[in-house]
Parts: structure tokens; sequence; C-alpha cells
């Protein structure tokens, strides 16, 4: 227990430690960010629909359930 105290005392110290990179991100770098933003947004929202649907369809939905109680009760015509 004492050693992984120790262990991540020295990770955070590591984390909290910084020094100038002098590294250059060029535009290329900032289109392929955006992608990556637009890409998991986009992710985000077809997985939600899938699962609101899989969700959905899950539960009888009401007004089939309403339709076929109203043809069954409705006397065929002569």
């Amino acid at each position: 227990m004492y050693k992984a105290g120790q262990l991540s005392a020295i990770l955070v110290f590591f984390l909290t430690i910084s020094s100038a990179a002098n590294a250059y991100l060029d535009p290329g770098t900032g289109s392929m960010l955006l992608q990556g933003i637009i890409a998991s947004i986009a992710l985000g929202l077809f997985t939600i629909k899938t699962w609101w649907y899989r969700l959905v369809s899950f539960f009888p939905n009401r007004q089939q359930n309403q339709k076929a109680e109203e043809d069954a009760t409705i006397p065929p015509e002569k």
C-alpha cells in the first residue's frame, strides 16, 4: 500500500512538471484535430440514435396496440 502511494505521488509530480516543447504545429494538425472532434460527435450521435431505437423497440408501441384492439372489436362488414 505504501509503494502505491509513492508511485502515485511520483506520477503526479512528473505529470505536473512541464518544460518548453519547442514544437511546431502545422495547419494540417489543426484540421486533423477538427476532423477528430467532428467524427467523435457524429459517432456519439449515431450511438445514441441506435440505442434509442433499440430501447423504444423493446417496449410495445401503444398506437399499434390500440389499432389492433380497434380492429378486433369492429365487426366485419356484411
